[in-house]
């Protein structure tokens, strides 16, 4: 509101200036409004900045609590609890943490352990515990692959769809856990739907499993 009241104004500046005869006024008039648009564009978006940064450090303070206590517990146990599912910060700055049961009893649990009411609690369906053995299994499943079709040295007599396969095998740049959207993001030069599909023969078909095309990391 504040913004349009100040252009109005400006807007009236212009049309003196304009019944003055005064062309060169009105133009600089008219960069004048120009600049005090953009520093109240400017100063809202540093408000918005420091919001996000206040929100933020919070999260991070938040996040650290979070951690502490689901490693403590996977020490404890061998594994994270059943429920959790992990955490990220979200556009607004805030901390999200994930869950598998988003009841009231784990909801106060988490809120508790961040010692914070604020945070936002999400559900989705696979917890960590299994994300990160599927993760494993992932990095297990290709060193052993690609030793064996691409570094090995001594296979010297290959078929055209043993090399087949090394080039499928080399066309994955990389492997990540996305806790924001639950999953695993396998990345390829290209997303050749033949390539996604022996990953999956490969790997899993397990829906928590998605491929997006990345670059190679040289």
């Amino acid at each position: 509101m504040k913004r349009k009241k100040i252009s109005l104004c400006l807007a009236g500046i212009l049309l003196c200036a304009s019944a003055l005869g005064g062309a060169d006024r009105a133009y600089a008039t008219e960069s004048n409004d120009e600049k005090i648009l953009a520093e109240i564009e400017k100063r809202e978006e540093n408000v918005i900045d420091e919001e996000y940064l206040e929100n933020e450090n919070e999260a991070v303070l938040n996040n650290e609590m979070i951690t502490e206590y689901v490693d403590e517990y996977k020490e404890e146990t061998g594994e994270y609890p059943e429920y959790y599912a992990g955490t990220y910060v979200n556009d607004d700055g805030n901390l999200v943490v994930c869950v598998t049961d988003d009841s009231s009893e784990i909801t106060e649990n988490m809120m508790d352990v961040a010692d914070n009411e604020d945070i936002i609690i999400q559900e989705v369906e696979t917890n960590i515990n299994d994300i990160m053995d599927l993760y494993d299994f992932i990095g297990d499943i290709y060193e052993e692959a690609y030793e064996e079709y691409v570094d090995n040295e001594e296979m010297n007599a290959v078929t055209d769809e043993d090399e087949e396969y090394a080039e499928m095998l080399d066309s994955m740049t990389g492997y990540y856990v996305d806790e924001e959207n639950n999953n695993i993001v396998i990345e390829l030069k290209d997303l050749d739907t033949q390539k996604v599909e022996a990953f999956k023969e490969l790997f899993s078909d397990d829906s928590c499993i998605v491929f997006e095309e990345g670059e190679q990391v040289t």
